[in-house]
């Protein structure tokens, strides 16, 4: 059930209005969201009413809305999020592998999964995924306390949001999971696990997250952050190279291949890191392949004009290095 909510519109009925607005004088248009006069439902986005629309359902939340996490509970953790009709890619950000066991997964639309990762430790290099990313996938640090992850199942209730009442709501009831899809064990903290998943038309999607804790996590900040979309900033690169050859430091080496930059541990648009993911595309839906790319400055830790770095499986960096031209 919604909420009613005095608004004010350009028209004789939601159906021919344009725009909702806070004020009689249709100065300020209204936040974004789902409106509805009882017969016309319709999203504004931008200070735009959209076409008409079945209102979502009520765990169904924009990606402009933050929600933190019941503390002190274990459980699987649902929402469900929708972007509007902007494109970019959608940051994804996992906290608190190192302080508790998480189960994790992503999935757009009833089809395609999100379950692969890069992360920010500088000691785990490459993708971090569990052997099967199609389904739930589990990522645990041996720093954490959960002793749950000795067992290859574990009895959990659900729990989802209720984006109406603003919490979180569960009848108890438990399901029995498997927890043996698994990644090696961290044996320090991995840090965020951090991926982007491509957002190309205007046309909407649903993308269902769930979050499942064998254990009641520990006070620290542990959880799920979904970002709207945004396009990438964008990094000139040389064409790939099999090998660390002399062309990766060569000063007449072409450089002005436009590459986009998925932060994790760098500084966006600015200084490549090692383990962030490099894109072909502004949208996320195409990852760089393998090899060795040339660029000038743009690495952290790279003082020489002219630098490099090496991509590893998934568009992830893996190295990166200083030339000496």
């Amino acid at each position: 059930m919604g909420t009613y909510l005095q608004k004010y519109i350009n028209g004789v009925n939601l159906a021919s209005a344009s725009t909702v607005y806070d004020d009689a004088d249709l100065i300020t248009p209204s936040a974004n969201g789902y409106y509805s006069d009882g017969v016309t439902t319709r999203y504004q986005n931008s200070g735009v009413l959209l076409g008409f629309e079945v209102c979502p359902d009520c765990n169904t939340y924009p990606c402009n809305q933050g929600i933190g996490l019941p503390g002190n509970n274990s459980g699987i953790f649902e929402i469900n999020t929708f972007f509007g009709i902007a494109t970019g890619a959608i940051k994804v950000v996992i906290d608190g592998v190192g302080s508790t066991p998480m189960g994790v997964y992503f999935e757009k639309d009833n089809d395609d999964t999100f379950n692969q990762f890069s992360c920010t430790s500088n000691s785990f290099l490459g993708v971090q995924q569990a052997p099967d990313d199609s389904i739930v996938s589990y990522f645990y640090s041996t720093t954490g306390s959960c002793t749950a992850m000795g067992s290859s199942t574990a009895e959990l209730p659900t729990w989802v949001y209720n984006n109406n009442s603003g919490i979180w709501e569960t009848n108890n009831a438990v399901t029995a999971v498997s927890t043996t899809n698994r990644r090696a064990v961290y044996t320090s903290n991995p840090g965020r696990l951090i991926t982007y998943i491509p957002k190309t038309s205007a046309t909407d999607f649903v993308l269902t997250s769930q979050l499942y804790l064998p254990c009641p996590p520990p006070a620290s900040k542990i959880g799920v952050s979904i970002s709207c979309p945004k396009n990438l900033t964008s990094i000139n690169t040389s064409t790939v190279f099999a090998t660390e050859a002399a062309a990766l430091c060569n000063p007449t080496t072409d450089r002005n291949f436009s590459r986009f930059h998925g932060v994790v541990s760098g500084t966006d648009g600015t200084l490549v890191a090692v383990n962030d993911i490099i894109y072909t595309d502004l949208n996320a839906s195409g990852k760089l392949p393998t090899g060795y790319y040339s660029v000038l400055g743009a690495l952290v830790g790279v003082s020489t004009t002219y630098g490099f770095f090496q991509i590893g499986t998934q568009g992830i960096v893996i190295a990166v290095g200083d030339c000496n031209p």
